[in-house]
């Protein structure tokens, strides 16, 4: 348990960032972006 809280105490700062709504958005925005893109490219 302790060591499992450490971990996530050194990747806070990293949740932190995630978890704004914006950034958010913009990861799943660029994600499917990069989806697309890629299943453009395997149909075509």
């Amino acid at each position: 348990m302790g060591l499992n809280r450490f971990r996530c105490r050194r990747k806070s700062n990293m949740d932190e960032m995630m978890d704004s709504p914006l950034l958010k958005t913009v990861a799943v925005g660029a994600l499917v972006y990069l989806g697309t893109k890629a299943l453009r490219r395997i149909l075509d």
